[in-house]
């Protein structure tokens, strides 16, 4: 994708919490970005985190509030030049900021989205509804 856009998804979430994934922005391994929803036995107990890796360097930009138990997840980020915002949603109309970033990253960058269980944490099961890239 190149220039200003947007990318959206919405995730599915279970009682048990198991859904650990999101949304990537990629230029490069040193230069990416991510915005994912944790797993009830991560750390963040279910948050949406806002990640960015700049030079190897792993950085933790912010969280959502209050948006662990939700029955869906909304997850967006928006690029305007090098500065990406990351936001999440419990209804894909009210998002909350989850941090701002600026991260320099030249046209073209990949965009996507992602599953994981990081480190030794039990398996997850992340389901997506859709993944929309807007144009700004």
């Amino acid at each position: 994708v190149t220039g200003d856009f947007a990318i959206e998804t919405r995730l599915y979430v279970t009682n048990d919490l198991k859904e650990h994934g999101g949304l990537l922005v990629w230029k490069d391994e040193n230069a990416y970005i991510r915005l994912e929803k944790t797993s009830g036995s991560h750390n963040f107990k279910g948050d949406a985190r806002y990640i960015a890796h700049v030079n190897k360097i792993v950085s933790m930009a912010g969280r959502s509030i209050g948006l662990a138990r939700v029955p869906a997840l909304y997850l967006k980020i928006e690029r305007e030049g090098n500065v990406f915002t990351g936001l999440a949603s419990r209804d894909g109309t009210n998002w909350q900021t989850c941090s701002i970033v600026t991260v320099a990253m030249t046209d073209p960058v990949m965009v996507g989205m992602y599953a994981m269980s990081p480190g030794d944490l039990p398996p997850t099961v992340t389901r997506f509804e859709y993944f929309r890239v807007y144009r700004k």
